[in-house]
């Protein structure tokens, strides 16, 4: 607060740089695809096709169930 900024100022603030979550993020991702074997790869790739195909119909006809919120709701 030294620069007699305002919070609101700072908050709106879009920082250029990667945070550390998204920085570790990246570097796993590096590290997992060098331990992905040509043979792995091709027994993986039908089921991610899959959960894609299964995660774009929920997203177009929604979920059968609504998402719990974490609060004792009865029903």
């Amino acid at each position: 607060m030294a620069g007699k900024i305002s919070l609101s100022t700072l908050a709106a603030v879009i920082h250029p740089y990667p945070t550390r979550a998204e920085a570790f993020r990246k570097l796993e991702g590096q590290y997992n695809r060098t331990r992905l074997t040509p043979r792995t790869g091709s027994l993986l790739k039908p089921l991610l096709a899959l959960r894609r195909s299964s995660n774009k119909s929920e997203l177009i006809a929604g979920p059968d169930k609504p998402p719990s919120i974490g609060l004792n709701q009865n029903p």
